[in-house]
């Protein structure tokens, strides 16, 4: 399941997902929330996936990349993306995520309160 919230005043996504998400749903999702509400492409986005038991593939990436660019443009220079979880291969994934949408940055951090403090930390 895909749970979010938007914080329109913060400019900010929070994204849970739990269970079992597979990736052409996330893509679907992510798509249709940026189709529906373009500004959310510059806002920031918070994954919660420390209850994720799904699985999104590299390839799932690789095809969302040139559909989320062609929508989103230059919407997302400055945005930060943080991916809340315990698994420490997600940091691979940041690294890879940099590179396929380079205009946001990626970090990885093991909860919610610490996205909440990289979030709030000033960007340079």
């Amino acid at each position: 399941m895909i749970e979010s919230w938007t914080d329109h005043a913060r400019r900010r996504v929070v994204l849970a997902l739990t269970g079992d998400v597979s990736g052409p749903d996330y893509v679907a999702w992510l798509m249709d929330a940026l189709t529906a509400e373009p500004v959310l492409g510059g806002y920031d986005f918070i994954y919660d996936l420390l209850a994720y038991e799904g699985r999104i593939s590299h390839d799932d990436i690789a095809a969302l990349a040139p559909r989320y660019a062609a929508q989103v443009g230059e919407a997302d220079r400055g945005a930060m993306t943080v991916l809340v979880t315990t698994d420490e291969g997600f940091r691979f994934w940041a690294e890879l995520f940099a590179v396929q949408f380079p205009n946001r940055a990626w970090r990885v951090v093991p909860g919610l309160a610490d996205a909440e403090a990289v979030l709030a930390a000033p960007r340079g």
